[in-house]
């Protein structure tokens, strides 16, 4: 979906767009950066301390909502059980929406610097090993698909919405033809 002359900010709605296409294709550490871009573009407000990100983010009544709805809801909770139950338990289960983001930034920290040594064991990881990252990124993805319906959901069912300038694409490849493409 695309809109010419849309209110919405369509970078965070593109960072979600390739995420899913990453999560498609297994690509899970390249889902975790588009899903948290979202995030991060919307509510970090400029801030790349994972200190000053957490408080920013905490600052921000939507994103805590969109928290608050993923972890009071068991469809979500049972997705991510079912993903890794293990990371459910120490993540989620106490329903605590500042351990939950602390957990994103956490793990954006650990991707972004990688390191072989074993005294830093924390940015040791595998990148063959996708599927160790599919919690995180099926966290990222519950948080960050609320928060890109709340963007288009006002422009979806305004009463001044020109239908004439929105556009639904049914593949990738599509979105080459226009790049406004959102979806």
């Amino acid at each position: 979906m695309a809109a010419r002359d849309s209110q919405v900010n369509l970078a965070p709605l593109c960072f979600f767009r390739h995420g899913v296409e990453d999560v498609a294709s297994r690509r899970y550490v390249e889902a975790f950066y588009d899903f948290y871009f979202v995030l991060e573009t919307l509510f970090a407000n400029g801030k790349i301390n994972p200190t000053q990100v957490l408080k920013e983010w905490l600052r921000s009544s939507d994103l805590c909502e969109v928290v608050e709805e993923v972890l009071s809801n068991p469809d979500d909770i049972a997705e991510l059980r079912y993903v890794d139950a293990v990371k459910a338990g120490d993540v989620v289960e106490e329903q605590n929406k500042e351990k939950v983001l602390w957990f994103l930034i956490q793990t954006r920290g650990m991707l972004h610097h990688h390191s072989q040594k074993q005294s830093q064991r924390r940015f040791k990881w595998d990148p063959a090993n996708q599927e160790a990252f599919r919690f995180a990124v099926t966290l990222a993805k519950l948080i960050s698909a609320r928060i890109c319906w709340r963007m288009v959901k006002g422009e979806l069912f305004a009463e001044s919405v020109d239908l004439r300038k929105l556009f639904v694409y049914a593949s990738s490849e599509e979105k080459f033809q226009n790049p406004l493409c959102i979806f």
